[in-house]
C-alpha cells in the first residue's frame, strides 16, 4: 500500500465472521483518502499501491445482504463497481489478514490451451529431464498477507512441490 498503517494505532477490536460470531482481532487503523463506494448492497474501499495505478479492493456486504454475496461478482460487475468508487477521506479499520487460494483443477485448462502431450506418458521433456517424465497434475496456489507494512504475496511452501526421488551412489 502506498500509505502504511501506523502500528501504534493497531488495537484489538471485534471482527464479525460470516456466520455472525465475533472475535477480537488486531485491527489496523489509518486516516487517508481512498477510493470508496457505499450503496444499498455493499461497501468497497480501494487500497492503493505505489503510484496509485493499482489497488486492492476490499468489499463487504451491507449486513442485511450477506447470503450469496460472493456469487454475485464476476469480471463485469467488479469493473462496474470500481468505476463507481470515488475518492473519500476515511478513518479505515481493517484486520490484519492472510489469504490462501488453491486450485488443483488446472490440468484440463492447460490441455485445452494446447499442452495435451505434456500430460501423457511419452511427453518430451528431454531439454530438462531424462527418462519418460510427464506432468500428472498442476496445482495453482497463491498466498497473500496484509499487515501494517503492506501486502506481501508469498509462493506456496516447498512441500507442495513434488520432485522425483534421486539418489547418487557413485563418486
Amino acid at each position: 500500500m502506498s500509505s502504511k498503517f501506523d502500528k501504534s494505532l493497531t488495537q484489538d477490536k471485534p471482527f464479525t465472521h460470516e456466520d455472525g460470531s465475533t472475535k477480537q482481532v488486531p485491527m489496523m487503523t489509518i486516516h487517508h483518502r481512498f477510493n470508496y463506494l457505499n450503496d444499498e448492497k455493499l461497501q468497497a474501499v480501494g487500497l492503493p499501491y505505489g503510484d496509485g495505478r493499482l489497488q486492492m479492493v476490499v468489499v463487504l456486504p451491507i449486513p442485511a445482504q450477506p447470503v450469496g454475496f460472493r456469487e454475485q461478482f464476476d469480471d463485469g460487475s467488479m469493473k462496474a463497481m470500481i468505476t463507481r468508487m470515488r475518492p473519500v477521506t476515511l478513518d479505515l479499520s481493517l484486520p490484519r489478514f492472510k489469504v490462501k487460494y488453491s486450485d488443483s483443477g488446472m490440468t484440463a485448462p492447460l490441455r485445452d490451451m494446447g499442452m495435451p502431450r505434456a500430460f501423457e506418458t511419452g511427453a518430451d521433456f528431454s531439454g530438462m529431464l531424462e527418462g519418460g517424465a510427464f506432468i500428472s497434475q498442476v496445482i495453482h496456489e497463491a498466498r497473500m498477507e496484509v499487515d501494517e507494512e503492506g501486502t506481501v504475496a508469498r509462493p506456496p511452501p516447498p512441500s507442495s512441490c513434488r520432485a522425483p526421488r534421486w539418489l547418487c551412489r557413485r563418486q
